[in-house]
């Protein structure tokens, strides 16, 4: 079995089709076969409004249709993990409240507990630069350590300038 810390994966785009069709299902395959650790939460942040229950509703169906290994009982297991927040990408105040709202939000450690978070980025590359900004300037307040995943797309020429911007928003 995994003993790992607590651990929150973060996607932002969480109502995009990228999460829907590929992350989910496939975080969803790894829930299935054990491999992600028990205390493993998922938060969606996503410009959409909608509660924890309806983004979790949102994504059954893809899990159904693109998981290798969906059962009904699984996906009510992991349907536990998800979480939902609504926010602005290029919004600090929408940045400030998440980081406040996962502060308290652990229910093993009242008072929050420093658990590590990954930041997947799911989202157009226009919207890169705005997140890793907002991050950056939290994880800085919070003296934390940032962690992030993007996808590029391999089609498109401009995917190293793309890189680039990201890490320059990045560095402290």
């Amino acid at each position: 079995p995994v003993h790992a810390a607590p651990c929150e994966i973060v996607i932002f785009g969480a109502s995009g089709d990228l999460t829907r069709r590929k992350v989910i299902p496939a975080l969803f395959n790894l829930h299935q076969q054990g491999i992600l650790p028990p205390r493993t939460r998922i938060t969606g942040f996503a410009r959409s409004e909608m509660t924890n229950a309806a983004f979790a509703e949102s994504l059954r169906e893809f899990a159904r249709r693109f998981a290798s290994s969906f059962t009904t009982p699984g996906w009510e297991t992991f349907a536990e993990r998800l979480r939902y927040f609504s926010g602005a990408y290029d919004d600090p105040a929408a940045f400030r409240a998440f980081a406040a709202r996962e502060e308290g939000d652990c229910p093993e450690c009242p008072g929050g507990c420093g658990i590590g978070r990954l930041f997947y980025l799911a989202t157009p590359p226009d919207a890169f630069a705005s997140i890793a900004k907002n991050l950056k300037d939290i994880a800085a307040e919070q003296e934390r350590l940032l962690q992030s995943v993007n996808e590029a797309n391999a089609k498109r020429t401009d995917v190293l300038e793309d890189q680039r911007r990201l890490i320059g928003c990045l560095a402290y």
